[in-house]
């Protein structure tokens, strides 16, 4: 995470509506807080005003064998390959890229996390594809006059071995935002052995989204 998207999410939650500077837009436009009346200070803060950040919204699935109720192991609508013996434990289809940035969305948009839209507990998303989860979230972005800029998301896992398919992941992943503007990066490492994914029980996935509202 860098300093911009800690700044940008700083700004949003302590805006003020009388549309004068916080303290912490000071840090950004100083000159444009001294002067405080000039028309191009104003759009400036009305532009950063417009950017939502979520930082690393994490998700995990956990790993057992594959029968009819563990399904395959999925990655941004890609099934991974060489790995007959692996099921991922969910109650849709466990893809815990479309998850990750379906709940990031969400929370830069102001609502509450994937699970109370989508819960466990209700038979309709049984089985269900994950690509719906992040459709539909996209449709209430977009509702509320936001599109994504981008999406960084980072496995963590040890196994099974996955870059041999991270551009087919990464072209997943791109095809369910529909943006053709949108940066969208995939990426994956292991945690050295360290907690439940490190020791090959789970994948996780950390998500960063940034929206802009173009309305």
């Amino acid at each position: 995470m860098d300093d911009e998207s800690v700044i940008s999410q700083w700004l949003i939650s302590n805006a003020r509506r009388d549309g004068r500077a916080t303290e912490a837009e000071q840090i950004i436009f100083p000159a444009a807080c001294r002067c405080g009346e000039r028309s191009d200070c104003a759009e400036q803060l009305a532009a950063v005003r417009k950017i939502c950040v979520t930082v690393g919204q994490r998700i995990e699935a956990w790993f057992g064998r594959r029968t009819a109720e563990n399904g395959p192991f999925i990655l941004a609508g890609v099934e991974v390959p060489d790995c007959p013996n692996i099921g991922v434990v969910a109650h849709s289809d466990g893809d815990v890229i479309f998850h990750s940035v379906t709940d990031a969305i969400l929370g830069s948009i102001g609502l509450r996390d994937i699970g109370q839209y989508y819960p466990d507990t209700d038979s309709e998303w049984k089985g269900q594809s994950s690509d719906k989860f992040l459709h539909d979230t996209l449709k209430r972005a977009s509702d509320m006059g936001f599109r994504v800029v981008s999406v960084d998301v980072t496995l963590v896992l040890e196994r099974p071995k996955v870059g041999k398919i991270m551009p087919a992941v990464v072209q997943g992943l791109r095809q369910a935002i529909g943006d053709h503007r949108a940066s969208v990066n995939v990426k994956a490492r292991t945690s050295e052995k360290l907690n439940a994914a490190g020791e090959g029980k789970s994948v996780e996935a950390h998500a960063v989204v940034l929206l802009y509202k173009d309305k």
